[in-house]
């Protein structure tokens, strides 16, 4: 069980020692949860603190599904920058959504199923990314 007090000390210990690669969306995040059991947190908070703790190991590919789910719009627009930038760091990204609005920018590829058939996306600058699911 966590509690943001004790995550919040581990993690101030990661960023001392340079191994937590987003250590100001965990600052963000728990300071103001500090002393909450992680149960009792919103679906939201829980998506936030479960993005922190997936990006303690570095990993190299990150694989999501509907990671924007209960999040409020500044927690869409945080999620969107700490993806981004993880990006723009060398690191693979996979995002499973049907909210194509609220990832607009994120992505640098995409790969759409509409009626059971994939098709690849691979330039996406100056791309709606819900025109690409409407076949526009």
């Amino acid at each position: 069980m966590f509690i943001s007090r004790h995550t919040l000390k581990w993690t101030k210990t990661c960023r001392s020692s340079g191994d937590f690669p987003h250590a100001h969306t965990a600052h963000f995040l728990l300071n103001r949860h500090n002393g909450r059991k992680a149960k009792d947190y919103s679906t939201g908070m829980k998506e936030r603190l479960e993005l922190c703790l997936a990006l303690v190991p570095h990993p190299r590919f990150l694989f999501l599904d509907e990671p924007q789910n209960g999040l409020d719009p500044d927690g869409i627009a945080s999620l969107s920058e700490t993806l981004r930038a993880y990006r723009d760091r060398g690191n693979c990204v996979v995002i499973s959504t049907h909210l194509l609005h609220e990832i607009q920018g994120v992505p640098d590829e995409c790969i759409v199923i509409r009626h059971g058939r994939a098709a690849q996306f691979t330039d996406l600058t100056g791309v709606n990314l819900a025109d690409l699911y409407q076949g526009r």
